[in-house]
């Protein structure tokens, strides 16, 4: 599960070198700035800690079992691992923490974090996936 230690070692560097709201600019449209984010995606349900942290269980316990049933599927690997990992991660930040570690910001965008972009990997693997399900394969020309 080392997916799941690079987000959290990450927050953890994050959360002892800056103090919430500091900004570091890495490049013109990339800073690291430390957030608090006690909602879920965008902000929301901010202060319903209670039924974030049981969904977010919920979700976790939902991809175990969705893991050990696609688990004779090589291509659902790796889609499997990141949600499992960016949830885990978010949850355990939220069990630990009370909030979520949020420390990537981009221009026009909340700030999110390693654990997010899991998660986003994930779905949007799953997505093709399904809309490929042969796969994506170039045509070859007739002359070649």
């Amino acid at each position: 599960m080392s997916l799941l230690a690079v987000d959290q070692l990450l927050k953890a560097i994050i959360r002892n070198g800056m103090n919430y709201g500091d900004a570091i600019a890495v490049l013109p449209l990339f800073k690291l700035q430390l957030i608090q984010n006690n909602g879920i995606a965008f902000g929301m349900f901010d202060g319903h800690d209670g039924i974030i942290i049981f969904v977010g269980g919920f979700i976790v316990f939902l991809l175990l079992i969705a893991a050990a049933v696609v688990r004779h599927s090589e291509q659902m690997v790796v889609p499997m691992a990141l949600l499992l990992a960016g949830s885990l991660g978010n949850l355990i930040d939220r069990l630990r923490l009370g909030s979520v570690t949020d420390f990537i910001r981009v221009p026009h965008w909340p700030a999110f974090n390693m654990a997010d972009i899991f998660i986003a990997m994930g779905v949007g693997l799953i997505l093709l996936l399904y809309l490929f399900p042969n796969g994506l394969r170039l045509q070859e020309s007739e002359g070649d």
